[in-house]
């Protein structure tokens, strides 16, 4: 189609005019100007003459939209809001392996929040120059929404985008908050949110190095943050082990903009492109000089999935019984240990862990064993070290929250117990799409962790408590391997687990010890404990553990007489 037909065609609609007559009247124009113009500009002079225009229109400005209706693939965004997080001009390295710059900073309106990613130079410039500000109500327009492995919403800015700060009042919009909070205060009830976290670094482990599925190299480094009575994992990813290299030990650190992730039942912290390290007051280096005293018991290793492998001692000192976890590089060593055994630790550090008291042995400090094999180990040490990991409590709770044993009977259960999927590399649980594993942190991964995770319901007299067992746990207590129950759905067609009876498993009425984490939830008024192990109840076992508290009890009686009586 030429261009005359075009606006033959424009005409005919906008006028009604039949193609005809608009075309007679084009050639007696030409005609009219003896050939002296062409039949293009006649077709112009015409629609001049009929009071139509024939200049582009202009494009319609999208409308606006707000947060909750934002999709993946919608281009020509526009969106008002606050910017609630200023995350700044960041580095970044390309395929190629050069660096660029970008800006990120969350918008949210009335509702929700997102993450803007700014690719354009100049607002780039503008964001490092202070133009664009936390607190600051903006308009985005042309912007393209995309979405991140994790699930995660984000809004690009290009070359052709905007962004302009808008004047007034605008209470509709949410005012930055600067979520702050200290080692304690990350719970449950904060995971998927992004934080700034206070606390004292007491352990920092070399950086590993791992292989990615496309042959690049990654690398990843953790450290325990603690604070009051209660520690947490931090792990750095990439470029963001370098923040605390060179830190000394026992420094106060400000950590900001973390991601809060529950890792096998533990809420654990991981960095972003965005997270900063400030050191508040710095440390000496060291937070305990030494620790000697003698191994009298051993428990298993454990090695979650992402994470170090650990050890939990039970350790005679001069002060009495402590527990004490080693972490690699001392899991060897100390597995092979014939105990009892005197050792020496080096440059431990305290923690309170599940509101457990322990010394912790990590790989900046040094272990010498001084003797081992140290005849037998005393009798109970067994009972005496599961009784300081997990002191014993009722179900209302008046031992409190944390790592605890309770006693009490399984009224009810799940009917299938089920196949779950962690990334190797983080230990954060995998979903499945399409039949590929994607991980919320590391995207997609192809060799995810198979652990089996289950429920009872037990009730000990006091109260009724739901417990889950994952892993080594649920294994353990349903006599059956991740890849044996694997073969079995795989075999039979079962699709996500295998129903408890299939492998013979009926767990109501049996009487048993649960031991892990006790938490009481405020929001479904219900105990949820996050079992380490689940055995059959040992009579014989009860009743010496009642037999020792009642004569601790009379003996404290007559302690208590004795005194008065001065």
């Amino acid at each position: 189609m030429t261009s005359v037909d075009e606006i033959v065609r424009k005409l005919s609609e906008k006028t009604g005019l039949p193609p005809e007559e608009i075309r007679a009247r084009i050639r007696e124009e030409v005609e009219k100007f003896k050939g002296l113009i062409t039949e293009e500009t006649a077709a112009y002079i015409i629609a001049q003459s009929l009071g139509v225009s024939l200049l582009p229109e202009p494009e319609a400005q999208p409308s606006r939209l707000t947060v909750d209706r934002l999709m993946p693939g919608m281009r020509r965004v526009r969106l008002r809001g606050r910017v609630v997080k200023m995350y700044g001009v960041l580095e970044y390295t390309r395929r190629d392996g050069s660096t660029g710059l970008r800006g990120e900073f969350r918008l949210a309106d009335e509702t929700g929040e997102i993450l803007v990613v700014v690719w354009d130079s100049s607002l780039i410039e503008e964001i490092e120059s202070g133009g664009l500000a936390e607190g600051d109500v903006v308009e985005i327009v042309n912007g393209r929404v995309s979405r991140r492995p994790s699930g995660e919403l984000v809004i690009h800015l290009g070359s052709g985008s905007s962004v302009e700060r808008l004047e007034g009042e605008f209470p509709e919009y949410p005012e930055p908050v600067r979520l702050v909070l200290s080692v304690e205060e990350v719970t449950e009830d904060v995971v998927g949110e992004e934080i700034d976290v206070e606390g004292t670094l007491v352990s920092v482990s070399d950086v590993r190095r791992f292989q990615r599925r496309d042959g690049s190299e990654g690398y990843m480094r953790s450290l325990l943050l603690s604070g009051g009575e209660e520690e947490i994992r931090v792990v750095l990813w990439g470029p963001q082990t370098g923040l605390v290299e060179g830190v000394p030990l026992g420094s106060e650190l400000l950590v900001k903009n973390l991601r809060v992730n529950l890792r096998n039942g533990e809420v654990e912290l991981h960095s972003t492109s965005r997270t900063k390290v400030e050191v508040v007051r710095a440390g000496a280096g060291a937070t305990e000089a030494l620790l000697e005293g003698r191994v009298l018991y051993r428990f298993g290793v454990e090695e979650p999935p992402g994470g170090r492998r650990f050890l939990d001692l039970l350790v005679e000192t001069d002060g009495g019984l402590i527990l004490m976890r080693a972490w690699d590089p001392w899991v060897d060593l100390l597995s092979s240990l014939e105990i009892p055994a005197l050792i020496r630790a080096e440059n431990i550090f305290w923690t309170r862990r599940r509101g457990v008291r322990m010394a912790n042995l990590g790989p900046e400090g040094s272990l010498e064993v001084v003797e081992e094999g140290m005849g037998k180990p005393p009798a109970g040490v067994r009972e005496s070290a599961l009784s300081l990991k997990y002191p014993r409590t009722w179900l209302d709770l008046s031992g409190g929250e944390g790592s605890r044993e309770i006693r009490g009977t399984v009224v009810d259960s799940c009917d299938t117990i089920r196949v779950r999927w962690r990334c190797r590399l983080c230990g954060a649980r995998v979903e499945t799409e399409y039949g590929r594993f994607i991980c919320p942190s590391c995207g997609e991964v192809e060799d995810p962790v198979p652990r089996l995770s289950m429920w009872i319901r037990v009730d000990d007299g006091f109260g009724v408590a739901t417990v889950v067992l994952s892993g080594r746990a649920a294994e353990d207590f349903a006599g059956v391997k991740a890849e044996e129950l694997i073969d079995i759905m795989e075999q039979e067609g079962f699709e996500g687990g295998v129903p408890l009876e299939r492998i013979g498993l009926s767990v109501v009425g049996r009487e048993v010890v649960v031991r892990g984490r006790v938490s009481y939830s405020e929001e479904t008024m219900s105990i949820r404990v996050i079992a380490d192990e689940v055995s059959p109840a040992d009579t014989e076992r009860e009743i010496a553990r009642l037999l020792r508290e009642i004569r601790e009890l009379l003996e404290g009686r007559g302690a208590s007489g004795e005194e008065g009586s001065g």
